[in-house]
């Protein structure tokens, strides 16, 4: 089984549930800087500059997870 410490060395944990969990999870990352854009829109609530610098920090953590899905899913491991 490729990457066994990562599964906890589980074989009977199929590959689908790491996928569509880091999916759920990048969705929730990438959910939180997009409400702040649309708050950014609005004209009567100011967006400082350490919002926008944490908006682009949880990007990091979204792109993390789809690097993994597409590690898992098309072996690209090694």
């Amino acid at each position: 089984m490729p990457q066994a410490l990562c599964y906890l060395w589980r074989p009977d944990v199929p590959v689908a549930l790491h996928v569509v969990s880091d999916s759920l999870i990048t969705l929730s990352y990438f959910s939180i800087p997009y409400a702040g854009l649309l708050c950014a829109q609005r004209k009567d609530f100011g967006i400082p500059l350490d919002v926008l610098v944490f908006r682009g920090f949880l990007s990091w953590p979204a792109h993390t997870h789809l690097l993994e899905i597409w590690v898992v899913s098309l072996r690209a491991y090694g």
